[in-house]
């Protein structure tokens, strides 16, 4: 993977991975329909995205490695309500992008 990564758009589930001393969370990555995790950025978009723990997500963002670990920066995200018996997908809430 290039050292600037590269865009990228993944669906997956937002998960927790790492707590304060009150066992809230404090960092949350996406568990990706590829079977890899994606380290999300603690910037004010992946604040945003530790409010949809355990929810399913479409995300957009710059993804890149660095200690072994994937992370992606998000640009934008949308959550997913439902998806049908082919994959439709539907929107629980629009498109979120970073300004």
């Amino acid at each position: 993977m290039k050292a600037g990564g590269k865009l990228s758009t993944l669906r997956g589930v937002i998960i927790p991975v790492d707590w304060d001393e009150s066992e809230n969370a404090i960092s949350v990555a996406i568990s990706g329909n590829d079977e890899k995790e994606y380290h999300v950025s603690k910037d004010e978009m992946g604040k945003q995205l530790l409010a949809l723990i355990q929810q399913e997500v479409e995300v957009s963002g710059v993804v890149r490695e660095k200690e072994d670990k994937r992370l992606i920066t998000v640009k934008e995200y949308s959550v997913i309500k439902d998806a049908g018996p082919r994959g439709d997908l539907f929107e629980q809430k629009p498109v979120v992008r970073e300004i």
